[in-house]
């Protein structure tokens, strides 16, 4: 995995057999191979826990990480309106649906 992605403060998905997540990564244990995440949750709440896998956590899918999505709207609503629905339907099949739902 690359450097930066396993820091502290990277935005990332962490993946599981049942569900994907974005995260914040709070803490890496280089030594044991974990990090410690935090998962936003509505309210501005947040989650944590501990000792996730390194091998667990995924960088962010290029269009999560683009911030002119939102712009897209008014330049082309109906082809924006097709990349939000792709986009979702990415997510969907990468377990992240708390995250494709918001698409």
């Amino acid at each position: 995995k690359e450097a930066a992605l396993l820091s502290c403060g990277s935005l990332v998905r962490v993946v599981k057999a049942d569900r994907a997540r974005r995260a914040i990564i709070s803490f890496v244990d280089e030594d044991a191979g974990t990090v410690d995440v935090m998962y936003p949750c509505a309210g501005g709440s947040e989650e944590e826990e501990e000792g996730v896998p390194s091998k667990a956590i995924q960088k962010l899918l290029d269009f999560e990480l683009n911030g002119a999505v939102a712009n897209g709207f008014q330049d082309n609503f109906f082809k924006a309106c097709s990349d939000a629905k792709e986009h979702g339907n990415q997510l969907f099949k990468v377990k992240d649906y708390d995250a494709a739902q918001e698409k």
